[in-house]
């Protein structure tokens, strides 16, 4: 496990892509949100199971969009395949902030801010 300014390094238990959101699951490997999960952080690049994934949990993080898209100052949780979706029903667990609009596959800027409405 490496740490850096913001930044964690662990195993991903399954395939992870860039972009996405993830929670780490019981034996401390990085998976992406379930529903009962809280998010960690956003991937800075791609993994295989098994293989060693950098996760950023502070600062501005570059985040997929989902279905849906978000608007600007609106709370972001992440889906199930880690993208970012508007937070809108109480108990959301919240990623952020989206510093910009964005539509379905755009990657756009995010203060990470963890909270749940």
């Amino acid at each position: 496990m490496r740490k850096m300014d913001g930044v964690l390094a662990r195993l991903a238990a399954t395939a992870v892509l860039q972009y996405r959101v993830v929670s780490v699951d019981a034996n401390g490997k990085f998976i992406y949100p379930t529903s009962t999960s809280l998010p960690f952080g956003a991937t800075l690049g791609a993994a295989n199971a098994g293989d060693s994934l950098d996760v950023q949990y502070s600062d501005i993080a570059e985040i997929e969009v989902g279905t849906g898209g978000v608007a600007l100052d609106s709370y972001v949780k992440a889906g199930t395949d880690g993208r970012i979706v508007t937070a809108a029903t109480t108990g959301d667990k919240i990623i952020g902030l989206p510093l910009e609009s964005g539509v379905e596959g755009d990657v756009i800027s995010v203060l990470l801010t963890r909270a749940k409405v």
